[in-house]
């Protein structure tokens, strides 16, 4: 039919066409509510309004495997309903809006679209329409439907079949909206800015969502998505709505995800930048960078917590200022930088990591947590810093290849520290843990009050030891030191083993007290300046000299025996033994008023033996040595 000047009105109960039905309108076209247009029943036979007229819809087209076409603008009827375009014979045909699609913003008439196999397109913008009901539930049902302009609707309706849904502008749905197809979601076209407001919430559990626009956003509602790609950058913001992503891929752009107390779950992510920032909580159940490495994954802010529940790769892992929660990495990190910055939060790193590239300078004041077992292994490429927070625990094996800074510690398990410089270490509470130091520089550890788990020293230049034991004693080796080495402090040890030291001597400045005390031959000069008691056997056989003593009150009792060979020995206060142990020295210099006494043990000087004046003493019980200078 064709009209050049009037309008058209198609209206009071079914319109039949034997064949195609073509309509060249210049004036308005109204199909109304109550009209079902039929179209031939010979496939192929469709609807075409071909004219420049625009289109009032309220009833409903049919054709079998026929095609729709709109060229004018389309206008909804002012009503309530729903109407319907259907091209479905055996495997359906295209439905086309050439121009736009509008509807009554009071009224929103909903629309279905069903075309089986074949395409659907809005070619205009969509805008004031109620629902649109996109394909039926039936078999065959895959044709994409696709909107190029922008869209406004009260809802979207899908239906659970393999066909793909594409938003190419912005859009606006009010209501809770939840795409069932199992086709790809394509939000936008990468080109302009394209704004999509679900604002009643989100949900696509069912396909793939591609976010090709520069928002995607709630009003205070949940937005869930089975597989997340962002492909251009993107915000994505839910207001107090919680986020659950099964999968998300930041596809080399980046993505800012925010929320306020809905909080924030991921099951993996991939590639790309990610900024959170939520009040809520930021749960990611998998893994994080094992498809590709992300360039950063940056937590600006989670307020109710990170926590990592998977291995992470990633080029940076970014903690920022603004969180208080804890934030926790459970299993294994890998990252070229780790960027702890200064914030109240607590810090986990409950599993072995490695930093390839930058120093690490844990900067968050809350608690910090590296490692949670002795089998964890922490590697720095460069420093180590950890001195800003209010507690530091540490389980397991760390090596760093510059300058490692640690405050105040705590040890959960064995731990072991080396470093490719200086290692400084305040004071450690170790609970009964074994602490092992190594520096290629200078060593400093402020004391450790418990060392029934042992202590072992590896230095490269000198090191400074505070107080040791002295709420527990265990075992303490110096095992090589390459320069001097000095304890400041009182030390008390169940064996204290001195193995070697290439420069510089080591000197005790406070009180020994130890079970067995033993000095290898390479242990080099040894200066001891103030008391000591052993209980045990004390052997010293350093090839260097043995210093005992700087005050003539200065007390050494070698309860179970001293031997002494080696390397000259200079005394300056009081030997002793009890219980019948000897003693015996090689070459000794005596300085001050000194003495050497036994309790009826054995007295043999080997050596040479300087004093300016002095006399040998043999009693029945004791045997002394005295000198006066």
């Amino acid at each position: 039919r064709s009209d050049r000047g009037g309008t058209i009105s198609l209206s009071g109960g079914p319109v039949t066409s034997a064949g195609k039905l073509t309509i060249d309108n210049s004036g308005v076209l109204t199909i109304a509510t109550d009209t079902q247009v039929t179209t031939g029943s010979t496939n192929g036979t469709g609807f075409d309004q071909s004219g420049t007229g625009n289109v009032v819809l309220g009833g409903s087209i049919s054709t079998s495997d026929g095609s729709i076409s709109f060229n004018g603008a389309v206008s909804l009827a002012a009503s309530t309903g729903t109407s319907v375009l259907r091209t479905v014979g055996t495997k359906g045909a295209a439905i086309d809006f050439l121009a736009d699609l509008s509807g009554n913003a009071a009224t929103r008439r909903n629309l279905q679209v069903v075309s089986g196999s074949k395409a659907v397109t809005f070619a205009g913008s969509v805008m004031n329409v109620g629902v649109l009901r996109l394909q039926e539930d039936a078999a065959g049902m895959t044709g994409k439907v696709e909107f190029v302009g922008i869209v406004g609707a009260s809802g979207i309706a899908t239906v659970s079949r393999a066909y793909e849904v594409l938003f190419n502008s912005s859009a606006t749905i009010a209501g809770a909206t939840t795409f069932n197809n199992t086709g790809a979601l394509t939000l936008g076209d990468s080109a302009g800015a394209d704004l999509f407001v679900f604002t009643g919430g989100f949900t696509n559990t069912s396909g793939t969502t591609i976010l090709q626009g520069d928002s995607l956003q709630t009003s205070n509602a949940s937005l869930s998505a089975l597989n997340l790609q962002v492909k251009k950058d993107s915000s994505i913001s839910t207001g107090t709505g919680a986020v659950t992503l099964g999968s998300l891929l930041v596809d080399g752009v980046t993505a800012n995800l925010a929320n306020g107390s809905g909080g924030i779950s991921i099951g993996t992510l991939d590639s790309g930048t990610l900024v959170i920032d939520t009040t809520g909580a930021l749960t990611v159940t998998g893994l994080v960078g094992y498809g590709t490495i992300p360039d950063l994954v940056n937590i600006q802010r989670a307020q109710g917590g990170a926590t990592f529940q998977g291995k992470v790769k990633a080029a940076e892992a970014r903690i920022g200022t603004a969180n208080t929660g804890t934030v926790s990495f459970q299993k294994s990190v890998a990252v070229s930088t780790l960027s702890p910055l200064a914030g109240s939060y607590a810090l986990r790193l409950e599993a072995d990591t490695t930093v390839d590239s930058a120093s690490v300078t844990f900067a968050n004041t809350g608690a910090l947590t590296l490692g949670d077992s002795a089998a964890d292994l922490f590697s720095f490429a460069a420093g180590l810093t950890a001195k800003a927070s209010s507690s530091l625990t540490l389980a397991g094996s760390f090596s760093a290849g510059d300058t490692v800074e640690l405050g105040a510690a705590t040890l959960a398990s064995a731990v072991s520290i080396v470093s490719g410089s200086g290692l400084t270490v305040g004071a450690v509470a170790s609970a009964a843990n074994a602490l092992s130091l190594e520096a290629a520089g200078v060593l400093a550890l402020a004391s450790m009050a418990d060392t029934r788990g042992g202590l072992r020293i590896v230095d490269a230049s000198t090191a400074t030891v505070g107080a040791l034991g002295t709420s527990f004693a265990g075992p303490l080796t110096l095992v090589d030191s390459q320069g001097a080495v000095s304890f400041t402090s009182v030390v008390k040890a169940t064996t204290l083993t001195l193995t070697s030291n290439q420069a510089g001597g080591v000197t005790f400045a406070g009180s020994v007290t130890a079970d067995t005390l033993s000095a290898a031959s390479g242990a080099g000069d040894i200066f001891w300046q103030s008391d000591i008691t052993v209980s045990g056997q004390a052997t010293l056989l350093t090839t260097g000299t043995v210093t005992l003593g700087n005050q003539n009150t200065d007390a050494f009792a070698f309860q179970g025996g001293l031997g002494r060979s080696g390397g000259a020995t200079e005394l300056r206060g009081s030997v002793s033994t009890s219980n019948f142990a000897s003693i015996t020295i090689g070459d000794i210099v005596f300085n001050g008023t000194s003495s050497i006494t036994t309790t009826g043990g054995l007295i043999a000087l080997q050596g040479a033996v300087t004093l300016s004046t002095g006399s040998i003493r043999s009693e029945e019980h004791t045997s002394e040595l005295q000198s006066h200078s």
